[in-house]
């Protein structure tokens, strides 16, 4: 007759069954973690310093800033558009050079200070004339997508930088707006 194993003991079978699972376990949880490594942040640190060059050279320096920013609200502009094709036929059409599509803005900056707020109201009557004639000489068209907008807004910063710090040497002025923000934009 075989030798039984003590009572306290489990038998051999179960406790290669149970390091064999523990095993399994471990390299199924290796391999997940592996998988995941190289999935989400399998990144070198010359890769990482690629990437920081790659935006240095690419993105205009900014003048670091002390102060946290200021936002404010400039108003609402609402303008004609200009149309994109002056050859119209219709006789119920506008004008040449008109377009029946409108453009409503309503306009906030964010700027580098409080005291940046004093200056733009000093110079409000200068700023919405200047931003008028820009908005009026864009067309619907320019304006559709999300590049046309952004480089509208980046036109109107740097419209206002100028009117508030002149050019010096024809270098763009590195002005008080930080940034033109749409709080709507409507083209109807």
């Amino acid at each position: 007759m075989a030798k039984d194993a003590p009572a306290g003991t489990p038998p051999r079978n179960k406790m290669k069954l149970l390091l064999v699972g523990a095993v399994v376990l471990l390299l199924v949880a290796l391999l997940a973690g592996g998988v995941l490594f190289l999935l989400l942040g399998g990144k070198h640190a010359s890769d990482e310093e690629e990437e920081e060059e790659e935006v240095t050279q690419t993105e205009k320096p900014r003048r670091k800033r002390a102060a946290p920013t200021f936002t404010s609200k400039l108003g609402v502009y609402t303008v004609n558009l200009k149309a994109a094709s002056a050859a119209s036929q219709d006789p119920e059409s506008p004008p040449p050079g008109l377009s029946s599509m409108y453009l409503q803005v309503e306009i906030s900056l964010e700027l580098d200070g409080q005291e940046a707020d004093a200056l733009i109201k000093n110079k409000t009557a200068q700023i919405n004339n200047n931003i008028n004639l820009l908005l009026s000489d864009k067309t619907g068209e320019s304006l559709a997508d999300r590049k046309g907008k952004e480089r509208l807004a980046q036109e109107m910063r740097n419209e206002i930088n100028a009117i508030i710090v002149p050019h010096v040497d024809g270098k763009e002025p590195d002005g008080p707006v930080l940034n033109v923000l749409f709080d709507k934009f409507i083209i109807q």
